[in-house]
């Protein structure tokens, strides 16, 4: 049985959507894209930072927790966000460019500062699991730039639903399970802690301040 967007969201609500939506993945884009390109131009001998199957799990993760949060868990706050449709003529509002913006920018100067400086910094020393913290870490970024993503205004104080608590769990323990068994299919190495409890902190933590850096940006 087909169930249409209008079925799952009031018509009021899709427009809401749209923006939860494009908020939360321009973010990503943006990061991903920028880079993937500069790591893959500076690097042209060993290619970009990110793996076509890490890149694949990327899109399925942003793709897994703006539609389920979204169609399947709708708070008054969200559904609502004090800001009427009418108001806005453009889909994408300054509030959002501000946030998009403000968070890509952020994402990517903390991936580049790890890629590039991670040594420096004796978090890791060999590519292979400076690699893997990039891609633990950019994970972990969009994981709490969520929170942020589905308010559209400048409320700080979002009430979220039981699905979005539980498809952030199911996430977040595939995200673990494949840094410590993803092995060759993720290019992780094939090690019982292909991370130590340094490089987990560091991921976690800079995915954390995502949190701060959307309180300043609104």
């Amino acid at each position: 049985m087909v169930v249409s967007i209008p079925t799952l969201l009031p018509l009021a609500t899709l427009q809401g959507a749209v923006r939860h939506f494009l908020q939360f993945r321009s973010t990503a884009t943006i990061t991903a894209v920028v880079f993937t390109g500069l790591t893959a131009l500076t690097e042209t001998t060993r290619g970009s930072v990110f793996t076509p199957v890490q890149l694949l799990w990327i899109d399925l993760v942003l793709d897994i927790l703006v539609a389920f949060t979204i169609v399947f868990d709708r708070p008054p706050e969200r559904d609502t966000d004090k800001d009427p449709a009418h108001r806005h003529l453009t889909i994408v509002t300054p509030t959002m460019w501000r946030m998009i913006i403000g968070q890509a920018i952020y994402q990517l100067a903390v991936l580049f500062t790890l890629k590039y400086g991670a040594h420096k910094l004796k978090i890791a020393h060999e590519e292979k699991y400076i690699n893997v913290l990039v891609f633990n870490t950019f994970v972990w970024l969009q994981m709490f730039n969520q929170y942020h993503s589905l308010s559209l205004n400048r409320t700080i104080k979002i009430q979220f639903g039981l699905a979005f608590y539980t498809i952030q769990i199911i996430v977040s323990g595939f995200q673990i399970l494949i840094i410590f068994r993803g092995g060759i299919p993720f290019t992780i190495p094939n090690e019982n802690f292909p991370q130590n409890i340094i490089q987990w902190a560091v991921a976690v933590s800079c995915g954390l301040l995502s949190i701060p850096v959307g309180i300043l940006l609104r």
